[in-house]
């Protein structure tokens, strides 16, 4: 067998890039509110606030809630300045752990018990 014959296929960062598989129509996410703060990227574990029912990047020393794993940002959405609304996949669902972005709070203990969080969901890790 010889050379390919076409250029293998690279596929750029994309908003919902880290699903293998999800459940039929809409049933896998959910509307809701990013906090306002930080740009978060497609693929980010987040957690949701217990207050306000806002979501944010996961970080495993928070204390309002957001520490638990709840979910998925399904595409990037900039709430630098002010709250945005996004997407989140929030059960049913197989995904690409590779593809997955943790917060740097997260050690691999960490990432195996958040994994398992969210497999509690439906959120499948392959």
């Amino acid at each position: 067998m010889g050379n390919p014959t076409v250029t293998p296929l690279a596929e750029q960062w994309h908003d919902g890039g880290f699903l293998v598989s999800q459940a039929n129509g809409h049933r896998s996410v959910d509307q809701a509110v990013l906090a306002a703060g930080a740009k978060v990227y497609a693929g980010t574990i987040v957690g949701k606030i217990t207050a306000s029912g806002k979501y944010v990047q996961c970080v495993s020393t928070a204390s309002d809630g957001s520490q638990v794993p709840a979910g998925i940002l399904f595409g990037t959405k900039d709430a630098t300045l002010a709250d945005k609304p996004c997407v989140v996949v929030r059960r049913d669902c197989e995904v690409n752990t590779t593809e997955l972005i943790w917060d740097a709070s997260f050690n691999a203990g960490a990432i195996t018990t958040g994994l398992a969080t969210l497999a509690g969901l439906g959120i499948i890790g392959r």
